[in-house]
């Protein structure tokens, strides 16, 4: 199914159209300026100026990151961009209505919805989509599709954002992880932790301490420029 997403017109939208419109308008000056121009010239620079912002640009770009998180900066940057981001269902050949997303835990334990899959951007100029995909195998995002060559530079934008966003607002951000698919790590729910019952010996207890020290004290790990990147591998059988 294709996914149809509308963006409300933003002063944050506006502003980047308008700021590409002023660009393209002082280039159009400065060449119907050129002292040896002629007339014919001016005409076949428009036309050929025209042609150039309908033609159709192709996309491609990869973001190295788990499969949620991505997703769920993607779109996050396109609302970020276009203003507000609206899902709205599509029908198919039998009539039934439904639309692709994926479903992602926040680390506060929300659960939203996230489109997936095909794409429309209104605001990226007519028959402009992407789609939304994600490679197991490189770990990557993965974001193609084809709009209209005058807005690249937004969706240039909407990259960026998303890569901003995967750095300072990660879904799995300062949280515990378990990870039995590299791709989709699981949040751990820690907030019963300390009424678990652990039992270790004193040389576990011994090996722990680097850890702990971090864990307890990272300021001053920060401040003695001790890294706080640590782990520890035990070996050996368990006793209760």
């Amino acid at each position: 199914m294709n996914q149809i997403v509308k963006n409300s017109k933003s002063s944050s939208l506006e502003q980047r159209v308008n700021n590409y419109e002023e660009a393209m308008k002082n280039k159009f000056i400065a060449v119907m300026q050129l002292p040896n121009i002629t007339y014919a010239d001016c005409l076949d620079y428009i036309e050929g100026e025209i042609a150039q912002s309908k033609k159709m640009a192709k996309i491609n770009y990869r973001i190295q990151c788990f499969r949620n998180d991505g997703i769920y900066q993607l779109n996050q940057a396109i609302s970020q961009i276009f203003g507000s981001v609206v899902s709205k269902e599509s029908s198919s050949p039998s009539g039934e209505k439904s639309v692709q997303t994926v479903d992602i835990t926040l680390a506060d334990g929300t659960r939203v919805k996230a489109p997936y899959g095909d794409i429309q951007l209104d605001g990226l100029g007519e028959d402009s989509s992407i789609n939304i995909n994600y490679n197991s195998s490189t770990h990557e995002l993965v974001i193609t599709g084809r709009l209209q060559f005058r807005f690249a530079s937004l969706m240039d934008d909407i990259i960026e954002q998303t890569k901003i966003n995967l750095k300072t607002n990660s879904i799995y951000k300062g949280q515990a992880l378990g990870i039995t698919n590299i791709n989709d790590p699981e949040i751990l729910d820690l907030r019963n932790i300390d009424d678990q019952l652990m039992v270790i010996s004193k040389e576990t207890e011994y090996a722990l301490r680097p850890i702990n020290a971090r864990i307890l004290n990272p300021e001053k790990c920060i401040e003695k420029g001790i890294p706080l990147k640590f782990g520890a591998l035990l070996e050996g059988g368990l006793t209760f």
